[in-house]
Parts: C-alpha cells; structure tokens; sequence
C-alpha cells in the first residue's frame, strides 16, 4: 500500500504566555498498486481508521482543500510509485498562481550542504510580501516596506539551511501570512507541515513516512511534482497592531539584535525545520500512527517509563501517555546524547538523553514535535520563542534522521554571516 498525507497536524512556535498552538487533521490517500487494475482508494482518518474511501469521502477531502485555497485541477497521478491525489493550488486569495518570492540557490549537491530553496507566496496584493507599510531598513535587510523585508528575511533563512543540507532536487516552500491567533499577552507565531511518502526507491527503511524534502533528497528525485513540499503560515497581526503582543513587532533583521521585538529570521528557521523532519504524524491525542506507519522522526522518541520504551514498538494508548509524560518524553540518537552532555546545564533525562516537549497538559501543534522547554542553552526547535537560540542539537538530529551536509557542532554561530 502506498499512502501520501495531503495534509498535516500543523506545528507552531509560540511567543510568550503562549495561547494553544494550531492543530489540524492528518489525512491520508491510499491505493493499492496493481499492475493494469484499477483498484479501489483507501481513506485513512485522522484516528488511523481505514476503509474503502467512496465518492463522497474523497468528494469531502477535497472540500477540506478548498478550504485552504482554490483550486484548479484535481487528478489522480503516480509518481515514482507512490499513488497520491495530486491537487494544483491557485492563490488563497485573489485568484493568482502562487508566485516566486526569493530564491536561495547554494548549488547542486555536495560534501557541503548545498540544497536550493524556493520561496512561494499565495498572498494576495497588499498583503504579506505585498505590504506596502513603509519600515526603515534594519540589521542587514535593505527592504524599506514591511513585504520586502519579509521576503528578505525568508530568503536568508532559507539560505541558512541550504548552507546546511544536501539536495539535488529543488526545496519549494509556499508561504501565507495570515492574522493568527493572538492576543495582547500571547499568541501563535507560525506554524509548518509538510507532505511525506513511504516506500519509494531509495527510502532508508520500508513502511517509514518521511517529510517531502528529505524523501526527496534520498530518491534524488521530485517524488510530488509541482506541489510544494512545505507549507508555511506566519502571524501577520504581530507587525503594528497592539492587539496582538502589546508593543512588540516582528524584528525582520538579520544580526540578532531583535531588542523586544520577535526575530522573525529564526522563526522563519524553525518552521522550516519542522517541514524539513523535525515533526512527528503520530495523532499525538490519540497516539494513532499516520496511515498505520512509522515516521523518521518518531523513530528516536523514547520513554524509559513505558514498556516497550520505542514509540515505534509502544501501543496507541502508551503513546498517547507517553506524549504527556512531562520529563520522561526523550530523544534516543547517540550523537544529541553525546553533544548533549558538554553542551547542556538543563533538560537532559534518562541516559544522558534529551528531553522532548511533554507537558502533562496536551498542547496540540507543539506537545512531542520539539525539544522541552527547559533545555539551557535554549535551542532552535523549543516551543517557545527565546532569544539567540542554538541549533546544534536540531543539526545533529537532522543528521541522525539522514540529512548530510555541513552539520553539527562545527557550525555553531555560523547563522550570524547570512
């Protein structure tokens, strides 16, 4: 059976006193691949639940789609031999083609990283990059309006993690900027998901879901066509708007001098991190795996409390405690552990392992998708935002999950030259 998830439980980094994070349903195409047979869809639901999908349920998800954006051409296509619903998108709003922003491009593959990202907008005019609010330039970006000094900002993040990476197929990133939840005293800052496959040529491990750029760069080649292989959203409220995190602004500069505003640059970071591995598809309400398969990135969760320990081994229900086992939650990957033990005061648990985000209370779009909270040095990948945080730690677990490129400790304070 070859499943491709359209849409994912969306993951978010919060600013401080934080509300709850975006969530959203994961659902999952299926068809069985028979040689010269039409065979029937499978539909598999957010709860893991699958059945023979009729022409209403797929009538359904595709009602969902429209729902986040227009769409213009709906087709079952075969790529690579993973059958999914392929859905061309036109913008969200004013009905043009989602459009090039920026473009980060490093090179072509090689010992370095050297991974080529895209940045696609479906803002409409006036909005997101297309504001037209004057803003002085700042900390390195020349734009003088706050939508080219978005577009900036996204271009040098990208340019971060394509410094980083390995990847011969091209990294497409739509980007939306939309009023999120937020009130004067917290909010949502963005979320990110991507698209995954399974069991395509060149995949590590069979059975395994892994994000759409990663998969990508084992298969060497672009298993979804057209469609971006990650999906962004920011809070476009944040800028001038008291409502929304009383006297503070998204700092859209590239040195690290944010003061007491948000450092969108490391924002934009860390929602791309989550579309390129650092995220789970497991319902973590429900502990159900995404189309009853493993993912790469819940392959190194780990709870000594439980019996089996591995995610990967545990029931839906010990999953479903595990991801509110606060403190217990850990990240099972030699080489964080080492880096770990010299780097952190605070967050490491059983083994010298380091703690995942668990509290007690689900929170939905953040609860086992980061690093805890209590990690010190803070890391780029924690719930909430923190100023100047490191990435080591992210680095090394991208590498354990099969990113090459130029990772780990020997990058520490590189981001300060994009």
């Amino acid at each position: 059976m070859k499943c491709s998830i359209r849409s994912i439980v969306a993951v978010g980094i919060m600013a401080a006193s934080p509300l709850a994070a975006l969530g959203g349903g994961t659902h999952v195409v299926c068809q069985q691949l028979v040689p010269g047979v039409e065979s029937p869809m499978a539909f598999v639901d957010a709860d893991g639940n699958s059945r023979a999908a009729s022409a209403e349920e797929v009538s359904s998800l595709l009602e969902q789609e429209r729902a986040r954006a227009a769409f213009q051409t709906e087709t079952l296509v075969m790529k690579s031999g993973i059958t999914r619903l392929s859905i061309k998108s036109t913008a969200k709003k004013g009905g043009e083609a989602p459009y090039v922003v920026a473009t980060a491009p490093i090179g072509t593959g090689g010992a370095k990283g050297l991974a080529n990202f895209v940045i696609l907008s479906v803002d409409g005019g006036g909005e997101g990059v297309n504001d037209p609010t004057a803003r002085a330039a700042v900390g390195g970006n020349p734009g003088t309006t706050i939508g080219q000094q978005r577009a900036n900002a996204m271009q040098q993040a990208a340019l971060y993690w394509g410094g980083k990476l390995n990847s011969t197929v091209d990294i497409n990133v739509e980007v939306d900027w939309e009023p999120l939840t937020c009130n004067s005293g917290g909010g949502v800052l963005g979320s990110a998901g991507a698209l995954a496959a399974s069991d395509f040529g060149g995949a590590p491990a069979a059975s395994t879901l892994y994000h759409d750029p990663l998969a990508n760069s084992f298969a060497g080649t672009d298993l979804f066509g057209s469609d971006p292989e990650i999906f962004a959203s920011f809070n476009s409220s944040v800028d001038n708007n008291n409502s929304c995190l009383t006297g503070t602004n998204w700092y859209y500069g590239y040195d690290g001098n944010f003061g007491g505003d948000i450092d969108f640059f490391d924002t934009f970071k860390h929602e791309m991190a989550h579309g390129l591995g650092f995220s789970t598809y497991v319902n973590t309400a429900t502990g159900v795996k995404s189309g009853g398969l493993d993912d790469v990135f819940m392959q190194f969760l780990y709870d000594p409390t439980v019996s089996p320990s591995d995610w990967p081994s545990m029931s839906n229900a010990q999953r479903m405690g595990s991801a509110t086992n606060n403190g217990n939650l850990l990240w099972d990957m030699a080489t964080v552990t080492a880096e770990a033990a010299s780097r952190l005061s605070s967050g490491i648990g059983a083994g010298g392992r380091v703690r995942m985000y668990a509290p007690a209370s689900l929170a939905p779009g953040s609860s086992v998708s980061h690093w805890d909270e209590v990690l010190f040095p803070h890391e780029l990948m924690e719930p909430i935002a923190d100023p100047t945080p490191d990435d080591t730690l992210t680095q090394l677990a991208f590498e354990g999950m099969g990113w090459t490129g130029d990772l780990g400790p020997s990058a520490v304070g590189e981001w300060q030259e994009y």
